[in-house]
């Protein structure tokens, strides 16, 4: 077992009880970070917190992978997405930002003239012509330089390019959803590429960088399977299969490793199970295929005891595959938020190298609201 975490000081003592419940209780804000106004190399690891006078518009936080530097999007420097758009830039989370801090949305008709979704996400074609953005259970096509749209398109999810005249997606109603599809990218045309028989749902489909399969997982009464998808050809490959677990997410480098953030479905009484990363080959302390962090399950938090953590909230591999970058918390930085049991856990990013059994903390953040990591490349 690697040391991961830094230990915290347990959180007050009962003379001081009063004074620190509600930052144990409570929920803690990123502190405000130097406004991101370049960045010093070629690609940047980004996440969102909640904004504590704003919860509609989360904070976006951009971190140096070499040095753990910190920033953050400055909202007042909005651009015209075509200026943004012709200088080096990243998108993250319906957000077009350039290397020099301005940004521009990436919305639907709609959305500019009214309310933003905060649930909706955009994601640009492989040549940088259309962005497609999804929400919920819908997507929407829209070529950026006439604002032209195609959809919305219902009960889709998960959607991403595989090309620049097309779209794979999971097909279905949520929870029944049992089919792969190829929609063209003016959503007329759609071609079934693999459906499940039975019971079994689809969950967590990737398409992975070199846009020649996917992966995704079946799930079944806590059995669930990995499987790759040849998106040539229609092959599906069953890649690995777990009873008594459940995957939130998968990850696919551009090497083709494939992640998984896994937990075992059923608990120990009075332990928490932390969440995990399963990986599909060797790499960093991984010695083979399986769990990269082998996290302990502990004693579950309390308002006032207990060592339980969450684990990993989230993962994204660099974009040459070589790093992975993890959002987790440790022993000691969770505890109980309310009565009804939900926690509380500091946050911070951590870079897992494919040939280094080091784990690395790259920050030391005290937030508890920290999510949707990405490790995003400037491109032009």
């Amino acid at each position: 077992m690697h040391v991961l975490f830094k230990r915290l000081a347990p959180c007050g003592l009962f003379l001081a009880l009063l004074t620190w419940l509600p930052a144990c209780r409570g929920r803690e804000f990123a502190k405000p970070m130097p406004p991101f106004a370049g960045a010093a190399s070629e690609s940047l690891i980004v996440f969102q917190s909640d904004d504590e006078a704003n919860f509609r518009r989360p904070r976006i936080h951009f971190i140096s992978p070499g040095d753990g530097r910190a920033s953050e999007l400055d909202q007042k420097r909005s651009a015209d997405l075509q200026k943004v758009i012709s200088e080096p830039h990243i998108v993250y989370s319906g957000i077009m930002v350039a290397a020099d801090g301005s940004h521009a949305p990436l919305v639907t008709a709609k959305e500019a003239t009214g309310q933003i979704s905060v649930h909706a996400d955009s994601i640009v074609s492989p040549d940088g012509k259309r962005f497609l953005r999804s929400d919920l259970s819908s997507i929407t096509v829209q070529t950026i330089s006439t604002k032209a749209e195609a959809g919305p398109a219902s009960e889709l999810a998960d959607c991403d390019w595989e090309s620049a005249d097309s779209i794979i997606c999971l097909a279905g109603k949520y929870q029944e959803r049992r089919q792969i599809v190829r929609l063209g990218a003016d959503l007329q045309r759609r071609e079934v590429l693999f459906k499940t028989a039975g019971k079994p749902k689809m969950e967590n489909l990737i398409v992975a960088p070199d846009k020649k399969s996917a992966v995704f997982t079946t799930n079944e009464a806590d059995n669930v399977t990995i499987y790759r998808l040849h998106l040539a050809t229609g092959r599906v490959e069953a890649q690995e299969s777990f009873t008594g677990r459940y995957i939130f997410s998968l990850g696919v480098s551009g090497e083709g490793v494939i992640a998984a953030r896994i937990v075992h479905s059923k608990h120990t009484p009075d332990k928490l199970d932390p969440y995990d990363v399963w990986i599909s080959q060797p790499y960093g302390p991984a010695k083979a295929k399986g769990y990269l962090l082998n996290l302990p399950a502990l004693d579950a938090p309390g308002f006032f005891s207990g060592k339980g953590f969450r684990g990993v909230d989230a993962f994204a591999f660099s974009p040459d595959g070589k790093s992975l970058a993890l959002l987790m918390s440790g022993e000691n930085d969770c505890s109980m938020a309310d009565e009804g049991g939900n926690l509380a856990c500091r946050q911070n990013v951590y870079v897992v190298q494919k040939d280094s059994q080091t784990i690395r903390q790259l920050t030391q953040f005290r937030m508890t609201s920290a999510r949707k990591i990405r490790w995003v490349k400037f491109t032009r």
